[in-house]
C-alpha cells in the first residue's frame, strides 16, 4: 500500500509555548523510541509511529521561522513523547528594565 493511500490515526498532542522554546507533548502508551520517526523538513515537523496491533499514526506541524530546526530534540519516557523546538535567540522573550526619570 502506498503512503499516500495509508489511513493514519492522529494522536492528541499538547503544544506549550515557553520563553525559549515550544514543547510538543503526546501521550503514546506502549510506544518506544524505536517505534517513532521524527523529521524536520522545509519548515514541517512530522511525527510518524507504530504501535503493536494498532494503526500507524502521524501528525504534522508547521514550525515557525524563528525556530532552530537543527536543534530540535525528542524524548519518549513512560509512553509520553516530548519534542522540544528551540526558538532562535532573536525570538526569545527579553525583559527590558524601565528606568525612573
Amino acid at each position: 500500500m502506498s503512503q499516500s493511500s495509508t489511513q493514519y490515526v492522529r494522536p492528541r498532542v499538547d503544544i506549550l509555548t515557553g520563553d525559549e522554546d515550544y514543547l510538543i507533548r503526546a501521550d503514546l502508551p506502549g510506544v518506544g523510541a524505536d517505534d517513532l520517526d521524527l523529521r524536520v523538513e522545509a519548515g514541517l515537523l512530522t511525527l510518524l509511529g507504530r504501535r503493536a496491533d494498532r494503526p500507524t499514526f502521524r501528525r504534522r506541524f508547521c514550525i515557525p521561522r524563528h525556530t532552530d530546526p537543527n536543534a530540535v530534540t525528542a524524548e519518549v519516557r513512560d509512553g509520553v513523547l516530548e519534542v522540544t523546538v528551540p526558538k532562535t535567540v532573536m525570538a526569545r522573550v527579553r525583559t527590558i528594565p524601565v528606568a525612573a526619570g
